[in-house]
C-alpha cells in the first residue's frame, strides 16, 4: 500500500500519547502521517523523527488538508486547541477531529460545520514513548463521541490489535476517576510503602526488591479471584488491635490514607463474609478514633 492510499492524520500537540500513537499507526500503514505542529519547533521536529513521518509545520493555518486530526495536547488545553482548529478552517465536512484526553469527553471539542468529533484514550501508562511503544503489546482503547467519528477509528485501533471499550459522555469522568485510583494512586502507596520500609532501615532499592514479588502477587490473585476473594491481611483477620498498633506508627499523613483505605477493606471483608458484626464493630471504632493516633 502506498501512503497515497491511506487517509492523512494531522497530529495537533505531539506529547507522548501522540507521537506514540502516530508511530503505531505509521508502521501499521493505518494513516499517513501528514503534518505536525506543537507550540516550539523543536517539539514537531523531533516527533516527527520518533514516529518516522510527519511535516513539521510552523502554524495550524500550514497544515493542509487531512481526513483525521489529533489533538494531543494536554486535557487543560483541549478545548482551546480545538477553538483554534476551527478557527483556521482547515477542516472539512466529513473529516474526523479527535482528542486524546481519558477525563474528557468528545463534546468539548465543540460544534463543527460538518465534521465529527471523538474521545480516543489509550489505556496504558506511557511514562516515556519509546518505553510504551516497546511494551506497547494489546492495551484497550476507549472511544467516545459521534457515532460516525468512532465508526472512522475502529478499523484503526483494531489494526493496533487493541481492545476497544466505547462508553457514553457521561461515563467519561467516572471511567478516568477509577484509571487514576488504580493507576497513579498505586504508584502513590508504593512511595509511601518505601518510605515506612526506610523508617524499618532498608533502604529504597531492596525495598522495591522485596516490594515488586508481593504486589505482583497479590495482582495476579486480585486479576484471578476479584478484590473480595484476594483481600489478606490484619483487617481481613479482625485484628483491631493490629490495626491501631499500625495507626499509632504512622505519620499523619499517612495515618489518613490508612484508616480511609480501612474503612473500605473493612466492607470488602465483610462481603467476603471474611468478619462477624462484631469485629466490624471493633475496627469501624479503631479506624474512626482520630484522637487516639494524634
Amino acid at each position: 500500500m502506498s501512503s497515497t492510499d491511506r487517509p492523512g492524520l494531522n497530529v495537533i500537540g505531539a506529547g507522548r500519547v501522540a507521537r506514540l500513537l502516530a508511530r503505531c499507526w505509521h508502521e501499521a500503514e493505518v494513516f499517513e502521517v501528514r503534518a505536525l505542529v506543537t507550540r516550539r519547533p523543536e517539539s514537531a521536529r523531533a516527533a516527527g523523527r520518533f514516529i518516522g513521518s510527519g511535516r513539521p509545520a510552523t502554524s495550524l493555518d500550514s497544515l493542509g488538508p487531512a481526513e483525521f486530526w489529533m489533538i494531543g495536547t494536554p486535557d487543560d488545553s483541549v478545548i482551546s486547541a480545538a477553538d483554534a482548529l476551527r478557527a483556521c478552517g482547515q477542516v472539512r465536512s466529513g473529516d474526523t477531529v479527535f482528542h486524546l484526553s481519558g477525563a474528557l469527553a468528545a463534546d468539548v471539542l465543540g460544534q463543527w460545520d460538518g465534521a465529527n468529533r471523538a474521545s480516543l484514550h489509550l489505556l496504558k501508562t506511557v511514562p516515556d514513548a519509546a518505553v510504551a511503544y516497546a511494551s506497547f503489546g494489546t492495551p484497550c482503547i476507549t472511544l467516545e463521541g459521534d457515532p460516525p467519528a468512532v465508526e472512522s477509528l475502529v478499523p484503526a485501533c483494531r489494526a493496533l490489535q487493541a481492545q476497544i471499550l466505547t462508553l457514553d459522555a457521561d461515563a467519561k469522568a467516572v471511567y478516568q476517576t477509577a484509571n487514576v485510583m488504580l493507576c497513579n494512586y498505586l504508584v502513590t502507596l508504593t512511595g509511601m510503602g518505601v518510605d515506612l520500609y526506610r523508617r524499618a532501615g532498608i533502604n529504597s532499592r531492596k525495598a522495591l526488591q522485596i516490594l515488586g514479588p508481593l504486589m505482583q502477587e497479590t495482582l495476579n490473585n486480585t486479576l484471578d479471584a476479584g478484590p473480595v476473594g484476594a483481600l489478606t491481611g490484619p483487617i481481613s483477620r479482625g485484628d483491631a488491635g493490629v490495626v491501631r498498633q499500625q495507626l499509632e506508627l504512622l505519620p499523619p499523613e499517612a495515618r489518613d490514607v490508612y484508616r480511609s483505605l480501612g474503612r473500605e477493606t473493612v466492607k470488602l471483608a465483610a462481603a467476603a463474609g471474611l468478619l462477624q458484626d462484631s469485629d466490624v464493630d471493633a475496627l469501624d471504632r479503631v479506624l474512626a478514633d482520630v484522637s487516639r493516633c494524634r
